[in-house]
């Protein structure tokens, strides 16, 4: 008779290796946030000063909230809004009134009316008609021609004493408006449309709030 021997063999089975997050470093995201918002690379003791900051307890999107009123960046952002809207760039003067707004917590949509309620504006992308002045705000805010309600909205109001520059604030604080410039940050400063909730407030709000992200430091 056969004894039947069973051998049970041993499986040893090894578990998955540790998937461990990529950590943000503070230095490349200061370098980085510097790079994007003031386009220069950082010096020594500016790092620095940040780097203790943020040891301290500010957030990455405190410190990009600060970085978006600071230094040159409020004076290359009115640049861009002169280069938009007027097609030629800012004088000093006109910079530096508008980067004061800025610095002093005037917000996006209120430098942009500015510039688009201005008698150049008018004059020069409306063609010194209210109807003119609606079809180039339309487009240079909306990225579309004006709807047929929407220009008569305007045009009375217009005609009952509002202000080009209180028309311009209305349109460039729509939610259509929003839609297209927090597209824009996402796709600026993470390379992809917006994928899940979208931080509230204004566009200094976002764009600290996308800076101020984990993937915007793992990039």
């Amino acid at each position: 008779m056969f004894a039947l021997v069973l051998i049970a063999a041993t499986v040893v089975i090894k578990a998955p290796p540790v998937v461990r997050p990529v950590t943000c470093d503070p230095v490349h995201f200061i370098g980085k946030a510097y790079q994007d918002l003031l386009g220069r690379p950082i010096d020594a003791a500016a790092s620095n000063y940040w780097l203790g900051q943020m040891k301290n307890g500010v957030t990455r999107t405190q410190v990009a909230a600060q970085l978006l009123r600071s230094g040159q960046a409020p004076n290359a952002r009115v640049q861009n809004f002169y280069s938009q809207f007027l097609h030629r760039p800012g004088s000093p003067s006109e910079v530096a009134y508008f980067a004061g707004m800025l610095q002093q917590g005037a917000s996006i949509e209120q430098v942009e009316a500015g510039i688009l309620g201005s008698a150049e504006y008018f004059a020069q992308r409306g063609g010194g008609t209210n109807s003119g002045f609606l079809a180039a705000l339309y487009q240079d805010v909306l990225g579309r021609p004006a709807d047929p309600p929407a220009i008569a909205l305007w045009m009375q109001q217009l005609a009952s004493g509002a202000s080009r520059s209180a028309i311009a604030q209305q349109v460039s604080s729509s939610a259509e408006a929003r839609q297209r410039w927090v597209n824009a940050l996402y796709n600026r400063y993470l390379h992809h449309g917006p994928t899940g909730a979208v931080p509230p407030g204004g566009q200094d709000q976002v764009a600290a709030a996308i800076i101020g992200s984990d993937e915007y430091c793992r990039q």
